[in-house]
């Protein structure tokens, strides 16, 4: 089965499992455009590196969920993570 959020994406490819990405606001490091990036939050922690779609440049993403169950994310320059 799949799980969607009203304002998720729901992950098709994927079965089986709970999936939900939320889009999220937040600022590139480099170019400090703001910018939506879809995070799906795993339990626990996940980090990756995704390009800013305004300047191109790697960012390091660090996404969790907290206690309180809320998706929390921080980006920082690549050579920062």
């Amino acid at each position: 089965f799949f799980f969607q959020a009203e304002d998720g994406i729901r992950d098709y490819k994927v079965t089986g499992v709970q999936t939900c990405a939320l889009p999220i606001l937040t600022e590139c490091p480099y170019c400090w455009e703001t910018i939506e990036m879809l995070v799906d939050c795993p339990a626990g922690q996940h980090d990756y590196i995704e390009d800013c779609p305004v300047c191109c440049r790697p960012i390091s993403v660090r996404a969790h969920v907290d206690n309180e169950g809320n998706c929390r994310l921080s980006v920082a320059h690549e050579d920062e993570a």
